[in-house]
């Protein structure tokens, strides 16, 4: 079986990230190529390749809302629920944006840290030069 896989039309100039979802799915999310800075998803019909090719079938790349990044974006899902993460397109601060089924995505949040479960009352925004990474 291959371990790569072309999706056509698709580019990027950054490492896509991965994750399966709901235990049914793999998705992948990317940044754009070149100095496109747009954030990309794409998602399987099922979480196993055709056993006659070994390859997924996609569907087509779908933009994330108007996000954008100047580096690769991290793709992980808990509990049903998709997070990506991403360095901001022109400054160093990590944002979220999160979604259900990888095609409803809620808008972009600054990630911030601190002891409260309200967001609002946390004031830790970590910052970073690179992009984000996903663990585990």
């Amino acid at each position: 079986m291959p371990l790569q896989q072309l999706l056509p039309n698709v580019g990027t100039s950054a490492s896509p990230s991965w994750t399966v979802h709901n235990q049914k799915q793999v998705c992948i999310a990317w940044k754009g190529q070149g100095s496109d800075p747009s954030i990309y998803v794409a998602l399987t019909s099922t979480l196993h390749p055709d056993p006659t090719t070994g390859q997924y079938s996609f569907s087509a790349q779908q933009k994330v809302l108007g996000l954008g990044t100047s580096a690769s974006p991290a793709i992980a899902s808990l509990n049903g629920t998709l997070y990506l993460f991403y360095k901001g397109e022109s400054d160093t601060f990590l944002y979220w944006a999160s979604s259900p089924d990888g095609k409803t995505w809620t808008d972009r949040k600054l990630l911030a840290l601190g002891d409260s479960l309200f967001s609002a009352d946390n004031n830790q925004h970590p910052q970073t030069s690179t992009a984000p990474g996903r663990h585990g």
